[in-house]
């Protein structure tokens, strides 16, 4: 059986696979490093409600190009701080693999975007 902490909803899960299909999977998960390097503490909390604001101040060059592109595809509806839920499914369930390190949907991960009620997430 697979563990999926953070379990994301399979809706916000296809918009980011249609998102990352194609991209060099180093620069999303620098990306997504980066970003995970900012998240604070409790003690010093930081606030990632906004994706319009805290993209532009908080990140740069191809991090802030990948953010801002998942932000602006998803039509605001994928926050880039919150997407390591949808990397468990995606990873779990290998619906992605590396080709040339470009992620390229697999089988699994074709079947998913196109029918998430099938069984690929069931095996």
């Amino acid at each position: 059986m697979i563990k999926i902490p953070l379990y994301p909803k399979y809706s916000t899960t296809i918009t980011l696979l249609k998102i990352i299909v194609g991209m060099p999977v180093s620069n999303f998960k620098n990306m997504w490093n980066t970003v995970w390097g900012l998240r604070g503490t409790p003690q010093n909390t930081v606030d990632w409600t906004n994706p319009d604001e805290w993209i532009d101040k908080r990140l740069s060059g191809k991090d802030k190009e990948i953010a801002t592109k998942i932000w602006k595809e998803s039509n605001k509806t994928v926050n880039p701080r919150w997407t390591r839920g949808c990397q468990f499914l995606i990873s779990g369930h290998n619906l992605v693999s590396e080709n040339n390190g470009i992620y390229q949907l697999t089988e699994d991960g074709k079947e998913f975007v196109s029918n998430p009620t099938s069984d690929v997430i069931k095996r």
